[in-house]
């Protein structure tokens, strides 16, 4: 789903849901998918060695950017914070 840039931001956070939460926990981040898309891909993209912590894939700080580029570019909505 494309967002309408004159869209007011009140309306944006109501329409658009994300795909995929990603934590920020210093040593390492934890990529929560929300949707079966966001599963998906990961099956999809990911190597099979991959390390779950529950239903959140585990990734070292150094992977990170180039898998949430790779989500990005393939239309994955993100959202983001940090728990410390």
């Amino acid at each position: 789903m494309r967002r309408d840039p004159r869209a007011p931001a009140a309306l944006i956070s109501q329409t658009v849901k994300p795909d995929l939460r990603v934590e920020n926990h210093l040593s390492l981040f934890l990529l929560w998918p929300l949707t079966d898309r966001a599963g998906v891909w990961i099956e999809e993209n990911v190597s099979e060695d991959r390390l779950w912590f529950g239903t959140a894939l585990v990734v070292e700080p150094r992977y990170v950017t180039t898998l949430i580029e790779g989500m990005t570019l393939d239309g994955l909505i993100l959202t983001g914070g940090s728990r410390q």
